[in-house]
C-alpha cells in the first residue's frame, strides 16, 4: 500500500460518514412527515365521528318536526265529501 492512499482513504472514510449523516437525517424528516401524516388523519377521523353524531342528531330531530307537522297536516285536512248522484258534488249547497 502507498503512503499517498492513506490520506485518500481517509477522506473517502470521511466522505462516507457525511454521506450517511445526510442519509440519516434524510430519513428522519420522512419519518417524521410520515408521522404527521398519520396524527392529522387520526385527529380528522375523530372529528368525522364526531360530525356523524352531530348529524345523526340532526336527522332525528328533522324526523319529529316532520312527524309533528304530518300529524297537524293530517288533523286540518278533510276529505271531500262523497256524493251517490252522477252529477259532481260539491262542497257547499248552492
Amino acid at each position: 500500500m502507498d503512503v499517498l492512499e492513506w490520506g485518500k482513504t481517509y477522506h473517502q472514510v470521511g466522505e462516507n460518514r457525511v454521506r450517511m449523516q445526510r442519509a440519516q437525517e434524510a430519513r428522519k424528516e420522512i419519518v417524521d412527515g410520515i408521522n404527521l401524516e398519520v396524527k392529522s388523519a387520526f385527529l380528522e377521523t375523530g372529528e368525522t365521528y364526531e360530525n356523524i353524531g352531530v348529524a345523526r342528531d340532526a336527522i332525528s330531530q328533522a324526523e319529529e318536526n316532520f312527524r309533528i307537522y304530518k300529524e297537524r297536516f293530517d288533523q286540518q285536512w278533510q276529505p271531500p265529501p262523497m256524493c251517490s248522484t252522477p252529477r259532481p258534488c260539491s262542497p257547499r249547497p248552492v
